[in-house]
């Protein structure tokens, strides 16, 4: 993937938050920009999201951006609003 449509999608103003997903199946929610940090030689990127910790990958490993729709996630699978 490129780095710099990473970058792009990163810095966008208004922010709107995106998937990436990895080689290895991954999926990572980028929520918030400074969920998302780039090494100076772009040789590596770090990932924070909403639990502890932190992840390091290599832009090469992206396979695939999607944007998402309102910045939530999709609902497919899940129980429609008010049923039990």
């Amino acid at each position: 993937m490129d780095i710099e449509k990473i970058r792009e999608l990163r810095l966008a103003w208004p922010f709107k938050p995106f998937d990436l997903t990895l080689e290895d199946g991954r999926k990572l929610f980028v929520r918030m920009p400074y969920h998302l940090a780039f090494a100076p030689t772009d040789d590596f990127m770090l990932f924070t999201g909403d639990r502890p910790g932190f992840e390091t990958f290599s832009p090469l490993q992206v396979k695939r951006v999607v944007l998402r729709k309102n910045g939530v996630r999709s609902s497919r699978g899940s129980r429609a609003r008010g049923s039990r």
